[in-house]
């Protein structure tokens, strides 16, 4: 009886091991590679392999990429802490602070965290370490004119009206032709000296004006003819009629001209009548180089009534003498209150 119980011990022992399989059985060896980790070659044959590529940018202007990683692509994702690049330098005062999800550096990349899923960019945080840079001022630039000069720049190329403290500038002044003397220039209130003509200074403060004085108008030019007319008056009182020759044109530069010159003004400059016999009289009137007459009237008073000749249209450009006539007969008031009488200019 105890022979045949052990002979069935021993029959469903070797049953069950059978069901079981042995530590050494191939049957045991999972065929799902995605229960290894990366590197892990104890595991089935995956196939050709799969590469997901980590780009680490410097971050900063001029900077480019750093390093390139490849791993192995795996769907519990890839830890790099082992495969990370030593940390990079900067020129400059600046100390590397680690790598981050994005260009701002908000979100840090975290080894215990994080793991590679895709193509990825990890960017470069930087700290300066260096001192602050001083904030650079400005300085506003006003640039006084007249007519008498212009101003012409030498450095910068333009004349500037805004310019950071400090700069240096250049420039000419170009005098004007119909002005002349010795130009004081100013900076604010710094006195400018000029080497070869050109002035400099620095732009210092929020404001500076650039200012010009010392030039005056050149005097006109000595008289470069004469011009005389004759006429003759009716009966009158010299010092109640005060007679006046009054003519108008234009100077060398095209701009207007009118004077009026009366004959017993001794200290008028510009002409002169004399009484040359009875009623006849002469005026002489001196004119610059350029200028040009191109109308005459006679005036006197009669009575204390205001007459004058008519308007007497000519061109006079040089030195010359000239007749005025005017005609006898009674003379009849305009619509103004005057008495104008006919007369001709003749060149003598």
């Amino acid at each position: 009886m105890k022979k045949k119980l052990a002979m069935l011990c021993t029959i469903l022992c070797s049953m069950s091991l059978i069901a079981c399989g042995g530590k050494n059985d191939p049957s045991n060896t999972p065929t799902d590679s995605s229960s290894h980790p990366i590197g892990d070659s104890t595991g089935g044959d995956i196939g050709e392999k799969e590469i997901w590529t980590v780009t680490f940018d410097l971050n900063y202007e001029g900077g480019g990429t750093y390093k390139t990683l490849e791993v192995e692509r795996s769907t519990m994702g890839v830890n790099i802490q082992s495969m990370m690049p030593e940390d990079p330098t900067r020129t400059g005062d600046y100390e590397f602070e680690g790598w981050y999800h994005d260009t701002y550096c908000k979100v840090e990349w975290v080894h215990m965290r994080d793991r590679i899923y895709a193509d990825t960019t990890l960017y470069a945080n930087w700290t300066f370490t260096g001192d602050e840079p001083i904030p650079v001022k400005k300085t506003t630039i006003t640039w006084s004119q007249d007519e008498s000069f212009t101003y012409q720049a030498v450095s910068p190329a333009t004349l500037p009206t805004s310019v950071d403290e400090g700069t240096n500038i250049s420039f000419k002044i170009v005098i004007n032709d119909q002005y002349e003397g010795t130009p004081v220039v100013k900076a604010g209130t710094q006195v400018l000296t000029a080497n070869q003509d050109v002035y400099s200074f620095a732009a210092s403060g929020d404001k500076m004006t650039i200012s010009v004085s010392g030039l005056t108008k050149k005097q006109q030019e000595v008289v470069d003819y004469k011009v005389t007319f004759n006429y003759t008056l009716p009966t009158w009182d010299p010092v109640a009629s005060n007679p006046k020759v009054y003519y108008w044109g234009t100077d060398a530069n095209g701009a207007h001209i009118e004077n009026t010159v009366v004959w017993d003004s001794a200290t008028d400059t510009q002409g002169a009548m004399t009484n040359v016999s009875g009623n006849d009289y002469s005026m002489t009137i001196e004119l610059n180089e350029g200028d040009v007459i191109t109308g005459v009237i006679v005036l006197m008073y009669q009575g204390g009534v205001k007459k004058q000749s008519q308007n007497l249209e000519v061109n006079i450009t040089a030195s010359g003498t000239y007749q005025i006539a005017l005609a006898d007969g009674e003379w009849v008031p305009n619509e103004f209150g005057e008495y104008c009488f006919p007369a001709t200019i003749t060149a003598l």
